[in-house]
């Protein structure tokens, strides 16, 4: 039998996976002229909800990092995950690494003032932001895909330099929608993409075979993409 579990062990350990969750902030409200926004009592109880989704995705002993966007709201949903994952570990010994204690903050990931006041404009006009980013290509548009495509690539590298064996690992980036569904237009070519709920994921799994295609989850759906 402890032959048979050694076995089991160093074949997960030459199967490693590299997935990227990029989950959208929690239920937030706002004071007027606000961009950060923080969460309410709901939006608090969906990002327990989503550490606990997460936590039961992963593997014993594997790794994780998280990482949000800049933003009030963000940052809360990455901090409530980042500790609900924490306490079920303690709970449950799966023995995970976390990487960091305290989530890491990306600029590149947030709305900045100029992304949120144009999506308020677009709102007060009557159209939906998102499809008209995917629709109508802007400076906007691709300035976040220029950003969500940089930090891709840094994870990608990441992928490529440490090999296929040892620990999964996760890499959770609390973003905004907008901002999500641009970038995941872009990859896989599409004008026309369903939103992301509060607390919502999708998952990009990277190879760590530079001649593997990266993998997109989004909605259920898979697709297989080129950086």
């Amino acid at each position: 039998m402890g032959q048979e579990l050694q076995e089991i062990k160093e074949r997960e350990l030459k199967s490693r996976r590299i997935i990227l969750h990029f989950i959208r902030h929690g239920e937030a409200a706002y004071e007027e002229d606000d961009h950060e926004g923080r969460l309410t009592a709901n939006g608090e109880k969906q990002a327990q909800e989503a550490g606990r989704k997460l936590f039961d995705g992963l593997p014993q002993g594997a790794i994780l990092s998280v990482y949000s966007s800049p933003r009030q709201r963000a940052i809360q949903t990455a901090e409530l995950i980042e500790e609900e994952v924490t306490s079920l570990d303690q709970a449950d010994h799966k023995g995970l690494i976390i990487h960091n204690f305290k989530p890491k903050v990306f600029e590149k990931v947030g709305l900045d003032d100029k992304v949120t006041d144009e999506a308020l404009e677009l709102i007060n006009k009557g159209q939906d932001p998102v499809k008209e980013w995917l629709a109508s290509p802007s400076d906007t548009t691709r300035e976040i895909e220029n950003s969500f495509l940089g930090i891709l690539g840094k994870f990608a590298g990441l992928a490529h330099r440490i090999g296929a064996n040892g620990p999964e690992v996760h890499i959770v980036v609390v973003s905004h929608t907008g901002p999500s569904e641009v970038f995941v237009g872009k990859l896989i070519n599409r004008t026309n993409l369903e939103s992301l709920a509060n607390c919502e994921e999708f998952k990009i799994e990277l190879p760590t075979n530079v001649d593997a295609k990266p993998t997109l989850t989004y909605k259920g759906e898979n697709y297989e993409f080129d950086i």
